[in-house]
């Protein structure tokens, strides 16, 4: 195989695990069913960020989240595709590990500071 061909194949490949979990990202609305900070169970608490909260991702980059009203913004992965990155280079911007991405589950890591305390969040969502 010359060395062409293998980065034709690479690229290619690349491409297609992009393409993958863009779809995997944007065929649902995902239900954010369970939220845990630095391992307690925050889910149906004042604190949860994320409670009762819906979110939509489409191909064009545009997410929104649904909970009660709505908040629209801009996503992409960074570039090794192992972390979403929401409104990128804003005041808002965040980072979030993906930990698990597949048809029937989204897992994501979020560290966040809290009255001074770091706070690794832990998110779960289902499809709809």
């Amino acid at each position: 195989m010359t060395v062409l061909s293998a980065m034709v194949l690479f690229i290619g490949c690349e491409k297609e695990e992009i393409d993958l979990k863009t779809n995997l990202l944007t065929n649902n609305t995902w239900d954010i069913y369970n939220v845990t900070g630095n391992g307690v169970d925050i889910t149906n608490t004042s604190v949860n960020p994320f409670y009762d909260c819906t979110c939509d991702f489409y191909k064009d980059g545009i997410y929104i989240i649904t909970n009660g009203g709505s908040y629209e913004g801009s996503w992409g992965f960074d570039a090794n595709q192992t972390s979403l990155i929401f409104d990128e280079g804003t005041a808002d911007e965040m980072l979030m590990t993906i930990l698990e991405l597949s048809e029937n589950r989204l897992e994501l890591q979020f560290l966040m500071t809290m009255e001074g305390e770091a706070l690794i969040l832990i998110i779960k969502a289902k499809p709809v």
